[in-house]
Order: structure tokens, then sequence, then C-alpha cells
């Protein structure tokens, strides 16, 4: 009998070493990685996942695939939410481990169910793994469940809130306007966002906007509405407004008185509250430029052209760092740049510069006048002039003209037939005027001889 029961021991013994005889529970253990402990999750958390060591502890060399979360519906079993089809995690490449070796698996991020007790669970994880088969060296596939444990613990009852938690309170928590910055004479989209930092709910929100009157409705009421808003919660309310045209820059107050219902205060609260806005406003800049004169009308190269215009400040906001530039790409002129500075609302900047003529050719200036609103936004204003520049003509001599010899030879005919006309005219004027004197002085001397025979038959008589 004793024979027998040592031959059964020893049959024993030769099969648990063989290469895949059942190992129990000790063919791999779990060791620490990143998780160094049981897990804790407070109900209403979330398992953060993290690394474990797994030991082979077969006494040959493994080949581990992959390994996967066995999971449940059932939350007493499997007390996460199950948000995919399967949580299979492949090794890429796969891992060979010699007996005793280690390998490293990775835990994810994991979702507590509402519903799950606090208590103690077992997160299965499934280790896929193959190995030679020693008499037939087949390959044998096998799986193996290690578990982790996991302890979930209740959640921590809220504190009671102190007896003035029920004060409702509504604040405006922010604000935006379309377009950005607000320009006046423009229209304005403003978004009201409104926060209930109370810890009870509201209901009934109104809020009636008022101001100085730089801001008015494009249509319909001045009052937001807002049905209910929960504690902690934020809701946004819209309204289009037009902003007046002869606004000053400046920042303009806007007024919100806030009314609404507190169904879970307690009684005598306050129900009301006022905030105020500050909405920044600009003005776009106007100006309007003179005409552009130019002295002298006629340029040479070698002078200079004086251009002189003014800038004329129509707007209703400062013009900031004015500035006339010329510049003509011919080159004919030289180009130069004038700076007027700021000019008031209302105000007038003189522009006056010299450009240099210094080639021969139509000159084209081409004039900008840049400046910047209260923002440092620059804008332009563009202008020219148009001139033909030439040579400046050689002196001339007004007593003795320079007559080049050639000329000389061609007038002289002219000169001696001008001479030769002049005498005869000259003639015949001394001969009209003589023959005028004689004829004059015969007239007189009938007209004496008369009187004298007038005066003789009076004495007769």
């Amino acid at each position: 009998m004793r024979k027998i029961t040592m031959i059964a021991i020893a049959a024993a013994v030769l099969i648990a070493m063989m290469p895949g005889a059942a190992m129990a529970a000790e063919e791999f253990i779990i060791s620490p990685g990143s998780i160094t402990g049981t897990p804790e999750i407070q109900q209403g958390n979330a398992f953060a996942g993290g690394t474990i060591t797994i030991t082979n502890n077969t006494a040959y060399e493994i080949t581990v695939a992959s390994y996967e979360l066995a999971t449940s519906i059932d939350a007493s079993v499997f007390p996460f939410e199950v948000t995919q089809l399967n949580y299979l995690y492949p090794f890429e490449p796969v891992q060979t481990v010699a007996a005793g070796g280690n390998f490293t698996v990775t835990l994810p991020s994991l979702t507590l169910r509402t519903d799950a007790a606090a208590g103690y669970y077992t997160l299965p994880i499934i280790i896929n793994y193959s190995y030679p088969d020693v008499e037939s060296g087949d390959i044998v596939v096998d799986d193996y469940t290690a578990s982790l444990p996991i302890k979930v613990t209740q959640a921590t009852a809220p504190p009671e809130p102190p007896a003035n938690a029920l004060v409702p309170k509504v604040i405006i928590s922010s604000f935006s306007t379309s377009p950005s910055p607000v320009v006046a004479g423009n229209n304005v989209t403003l978004k009201v966002t409104f926060t209930n930092k109370g810890a009870t709910e509201v209901s009934s929100l109104k809020a009636s906007m008022s101001g100085d009157g730089t801001f008015s409705p494009v249509s319909g009421s001045s009052t937001l509405f807002i049905s209910n808003l929960a504690a902690g919660e934020s809701k946004s309310v819209s309204i289009k407004l037009a902003v007046r045209a002869d606004a000053a820059p400046a920042s303009y107050g806007v007024s919100f008185a806030l009314n609404y219902d507190a169904p879970g205060a307690n009684d005598n609260l306050p129900v009301s509250d006022n905030e105020t806005l500050s909405i920044p406003v600009i003005q776009v800049p106007k100006i309007s430029v003179g005409e552009l004169q130019a002295t002298p009308e006629v340029v040479y190269v070698g002078n200079e052209v004086n251009l002189m215009t003014t800038v004329n400040n129509t707007g209703k906001s400062i013009l900031y760092n004015v500035t006339a530039t010329f510049a003509d790409e011919s080159g004919v002129f030289e180009g130069t740049s004038a700076y007027i500075g700021n000019i008031q609302p209302g105000a007038t900047g003189q522009v006056d510069v010299y450009l240099p003529a210094v080639s021969v050719g139509d000159g084209i200036v081409a004039m900008t006048i840049s400046y910047e609103d209260e923002s440092g936004k620059k804008y332009t204003y563009s202008g020219s002039y148009t001139a033909f520049v030439g040579e400046k003509p050689a002196p001339v001599d007004p007593i003795k003209p320079d007559v080049p010899e050639e000329k000389k030879k061609v007038i002289w005919p002219y000169i001696v037939a001008g001479a030769v006309v002049g005498g005869i005219v000259l003639i015949v004027v001394i001969k009209k005027k003589k023959t005028k004197a004689k004829r004059e002085a015969e007239k007189k001397e009938a007209l004496e001889l008369e009187a004298q025979l007038l005066n003789k038959d009076e004495g007769e008589n």
C-alpha cells in the first residue's frame, strides 16, 4: 500500500512540472507599478487608471500578445460605466517574457457608475499569451485572469449651507459688443451674460436698461428677459442698440436694473440688483483737404516749387500725428514730408513745403495726408500735383542783342530797303508840309486884301 502511495505522489509531481499543466493562481503575480496599493474611489468620482507590473511565474518563456478588461453590465461585478465595445489592448510588438520576467500593462481611466455601492471589487485583467509545448513543439495559446482589488468609498455628505446661503444674487459677469470698437452713428449688438451667484434658483429675471441717451434700442423694448436661472448658472442675452452720431469719444455707462423671483429663498430677501457697464465709443476721423496751390506756375530745373494746402478736422475727435508726404516716382521733383501734429475738432492744419525740381520732364507728385485716431488706427488721404519742368532759358541783352553773323547777312537787305522807304516817306511828308504852308500864306494874303477893300468903300460912303 505504501508503495502505491509513493508512486501516486511521484506522478502528481511530474504532471505539475509538465509545460501547459495548470499552475492555479500562481501563473502570474501582480506587482506595484504606478498603482502602489488598492485604489480607493469615492462615489461620484472616477478611477484615473495607471500601470501595474505582472510577473511570469511559470517555468517557461511565454509570448504575451494582449490584455483586456473583463467587463459586465452588473454594477455589483463591474462598478464602472461601459463606454466601449471592448477593452482589448494588444502589445505592439508582442512581449517575450522569460520565466520569472516581468511585463507592464496600462489600465485606462474609468468612470464610476452612479449606482455603484460602497465596498470592495476586483478589476479582472485577462492576459492572452502563448508558449511552445516541450514534447510536441506546438504553440499552446492560453489566457490567465489576474485581478486588481478596488475599493469604492461612500461619498461625503455636502456640508449644510449657512443661514445666508439662500440669499439670491444675480450679477452681470461679462459683456461684449459686435462690432468692436463701438463707432458713433452706427448700430451695435450688446451681448450681456447674467450669472446667478446665489445658492437658489431665480426666475422671471428682467433687466431694464437705462443711460444718458448715447445708446437706444433699435427696435422693441429696452428690457432683457430670462425665464429662469439656476444656482451657479450663466445665460447670455443680446440687444441691438443705435449709437448717437454726435457722441464724443469716451466711455459711456449703461445701467441695468435687475428684478427677479427667488422661490427657494427665505422671506423678506432682496430680489433686485443694479449693474452698470462702461462701453467705450469712438468717432471715425473726418477731414477735408483744401485745394493744392503751387508757386510759381512755371518751374525750371534748379528752382523750387512751393506747395500749400490746408487740412480741416471736420469730425468730433482729435486727429493725431498728422503728416503730409510728397513723393515723385518719376524723379522730376525731390520728395519731402512735413509733420503737422495734432488737429483739434473744427481746427485747421497748414501744409507748406518746397520741392526742388531736379530734372526735365512731367513731374507727378503724389501727396499723402496720414493721421491717427485716439486708438492709434491709421487713416490716409491722397492727392496729387502735376507740372512740366523745363530747362531755364539763357539771359538776353536788351540793349545790344546778340545776333548771329548768318542772321546779319540775311536781314541786311531788309535794313537797306527799310532805309530807302523811310527816306521816300520823309520827302513826301516834307513836301506836303511846304505845300500846306504856301496855301495858308496865300489864303491869309487874300483875306487881308478883302479887308482893305471893305474899309475903302466905307470911307467913300
